[in-house]
């Protein structure tokens, strides 16, 4: 696993792109240092959606690095999907019908990427 591939490895060198010591971050996110430490060792796994957004927030991630926060916490809870689809998909019915729908349909990634583009264009 490449050093970007795990949540912990993630927020540190984001943090650290940042100029925040361990200590500041962890004041920032309202926990331990202690705790930050775990995470960043991947010695423990973040489990709050709010402990996410504090994050992104502090760290001033841009939409794409928010949307790879999520997705690494995901892997690291070997969650099915990120805790920001999970709850969109939960209240949005619909959208839970028009995965299964592309799942019985076998979508392709070029599939997807136009349907990408088509939801993207409606922003």
């Amino acid at each position: 696993m490449k050093a970007l591939d795990s949540f912990g490895s993630y927020i540190s060198e984001k943090r650290r792109e940042r100029g925040l010591s361990l200590r500041r971050f962890a004041e920032l996110i309202g926990k331990a240092p202690s705790y930050v430490c775990d995470i960043e060792k991947g010695k423990k796994n973040p489990v709050e959606k709010d402990f996410f957004e504090k994050i992104a927030n502090v760290l001033n991630l841009r939409e794409n690095e928010k949307n790879k926060l999520f997705d690494l916490s995901a892997n690291a809870r070997r969650d099915v999907a990120p805790t920001d689809l999970t709850e969109y998909i939960k209240a949005t019915p619909l959208a839970a019908i028009a995965l299964r729908s592309a799942k019985s349909s076998k979508i392709t990634d070029e599939q997807w990427r136009k349907i990408i583009d088509i939801i993207q264009k409606v922003k």
